[in-house]
């Protein structure tokens, strides 16, 4: 009989703890008895729209719910509502730019609540960096006088509709941007003339990854600022030693020369002034080599830079003077002008007369004269010797022996085989430093590294900014690949002008 009763109670104590997680209700023990709490929610969902969050959860099937509590809050916004018991989602409109905590509960019929299940969640707002970061449809565009020329971004599949809209003629146009347009004017000459002190705007809609509303976002204008490469920033700099590229420079330059490797040639587009452009004008390279030229003079984006040469020759009269093969073959384009070969020009050169050098070798055992780069008579030039890593930068000194005016240098590559490993250790840059006293330098240039021309024979001058006195002319050079283990450098003679 006794153990009867242990085994009921047993049964008894099994079917408390059943009836406990049953329907995931809760209570507690105090010293008046059970305290019944209401069974929550649960399957809380979160989902991202234009300026709201879509909530939804399931409802729990305690009889005793009543209503449905659902609050929001982010920052000093704090917002609830009470729902029907049967309601299992709500659209939360009229958001922020926040984080907002949304919490779900259940209530009975004097306003006590379960515990609540809650989750975070951001909306789409115009400053969400999902929206900012939203395609353009345009990536970069160019005001020439009255006309306006689109570079397109390319076209993304969450773009629902995209459209262009101007004013020309007194009427305001519109010109769709549809998938089909974009990818096939990928740069595109707007055909009509724009109205002065008129706006030209783009209107977009589309999708968001997460998010079931299509957004409109908010029209933007094309602005008639000036945006560069980089590349061409530091052709700005080498060349005029400019850094900001103001107004005044942009309206003052009137001749341009590019000579060596660049990503495009678009920012032309951006010089009004701009009549004449020269490509490769100071590649001065050997006749008896010109079929053989190196990969010195190439712009990545050729099909993006004839569009921008073409361009700017029909609307501002630019000038495209073209050297040699350089950047593309001769003959390619009539609007450009074939110039040839560049003629070196003749320079009133310094007499190495009584000259001093010095040089960093790295191997005390080289004897190589450094006087055989500055005579103009020698024929040979000047290489080092060939060694295994690592890599050394050489400086020369020349000391002219009384401070003498300088404006630039000559200097001309030896004469070697095209495509041999004697090719490739030709320097390729230079750097140029003057000084009064051998304690004190200054560059000779407005930057650092200058460019040389590395192909067999070819001539580069480097004319320094403005007249430099001084008494010293110091050189460095840094060794280039001879074939796959080996390091060197040459330079064919050095004239001072």
């Amino acid at each position: 009989m006794k153990s009867f009763r242990y085994l009921w109670l047993g049964c008894l104590l099994l079917a408390l703890g059943s009836c406990e997680s049953l329907e995931d209700t809760y209570s507690d023990y105090s010293e008046g008895g059970a305290l019944r709490y209401l069974g929550k929610c649960k399957d809380l969902k979160l989902t991202p729209g234009w300026k709201r969050l879509i909530v939804s959860w399931e409802n729990h099937v305690d009889p005793m719910v009543d209503k449905i509590k659902v609050s929001w809050v982010a920052d000093e916004i704090k917002r609830d509502t009470i729902l029907d018991k049967e309601t299992t989602s709500l659209d939360i409109y009229n958001l922020e730019n926040a984080t907002y905590e949304v919490s779900v509960c259940s209530m009975d019929k004097n306003g006590k609540t379960s515990l609540p299940i809650s989750d975070y969640m951001r909306p789409y707002t115009a400053e969400h960096e999902n929206v900012l970061a939203f395609t353009k449809v345009v990536n970069k565009h160019f005001f020439i006088k009255n006309r306006l020329v689109l570079f397109f971004d390319n076209w993304q599949e969450n773009v629902e509709s995209a459209l262009l809209k101007y004013t020309s003629g007194g009427k305001i146009k519109e010109l769709k941007l549809t998938e089909d347009f974009v990818s096939q004017n990928a740069y595109f000459l707007l055909p009509d003339e724009l109205d002065p002190n008129t706006s030209v705007l783009i209107e977009r809609s589309g999708r968001l990854e997460g998010c079931d509303d299509l957004v409109v976002f908010d029209p933007y204008e094309l602005a008639h600022g000036r945006v560069y490469t980089a590349a061409f920033r530091e052709l700005i700099r080498e060349k005029y030693g400019v850094t900001d590229i103001t107004d005044e420079f942009v309206n003052s330059l009137t001749t341009l020369d590019i000579d060596y490797n660049i990503e495009t040639f678009e920012d032309i587009m951006h010089f009004p002034a701009l009549k004449t452009l020269r490509l490769g004008a100071n590649r001065y390279m050997s006749d008896k080599y010109l079929v053989s030229i190196g990969a010195d003079s190439e712009v990545e984006q050729l099909e993006r830079s004839v569009f921008a040469l073409k361009v700017a020759n029909e609307i501002n009269g630019l000038e495209i003077e073209h050297y040699n093969n350089l950047y593309f073959l001769e003959g390619e384009y009539p609007f450009v002008k074939e110039m040839g070969n560049p003629v070196v020009k003749d320079k009133e050169y310094l007499v190495a007369d009584k000259w001093k050098y010095s040089w960093s070798a790295s191997d005390p055992d080289d004897d190589l004269d450094i006087d055989v780069l500055f005579d103009r008579d020698s024929k040979g030039g000047w290489e080092v010797r060939r060694h295994m890593a690592p890599v050394t930068i050489h400086e020369i000194i020349v000391d002219l022996q009384e401070v003498k005016s300088l404006n630039g240098l000559k200097i001309t590559q030896k004469d070697v085989t095209p495509g041999s490993k004697r090719h490739g250790i030709l320097a390729n840059s230079i750097k140029i430093k003057v000084s009064l006293d051998e304690s004190l330098w200054e560059n000779a240039t407005y930057v650092e590294n200058n460019k040389l021309g590395a192909t067999s024979g070819e001539v580069t001058f480097i004319d320094f900014p403005a007249q430099k006195k001084a008494r010293y002319l110091k050189l460095i050079v840094e060794e280039r690949p001879y074939g796959n283990t080996q390091y060197a450098v040459s330079l064919g003679k050095v004239r001072i002008y």
